[in-house]
């Protein structure tokens, strides 16, 4: 007798809550967790000049006061907006999705 597989049952994912819409976090505003930066690998933040790191820190104070929905709408490139924009794991190089440990 072949060997089958059983059919998959669709779990519920424990992260959601029933009834909550998955777009609210547009309403949300980000939080960081410094406690899991990376210090030691190739693309560690102290790899990066001074004057760098400081620019990112200022950018990441300015994002806390704002909404995902607010972050988002402002991007617009180089001629217009700030250029936030989600970027898929996927399409990232495999070493740093390694360093995600997806």
């Amino acid at each position: 007798m072949p060997n089958r597989k059983k059919p998959r049952k669709n779990k519920p994912n424990p992260g959601i809550e029933k009834g909550i819409n998955p777009s609210s976090f547009y309403g949300e505003t980000p939080a960081w967790r410094l406690s899991l930066l990376d210090r030691d690998d190739k693309w560690a933040i102290k790899s990066f000049n001074e004057d760098f790191i400081d620019h990112i820190l200022e950018k990441f104070k300015d994002w806390e006061s704002m909404t995902w929905n607010e972050i988002i709408s402002a991007s617009g490139g180089r001629s217009e907006g700030n250029n936030s924009h989600f970027v898929k794991i996927s399409e990232i190089i495999i070493p740093a999705q390694k360093l995600l440990k997806i």
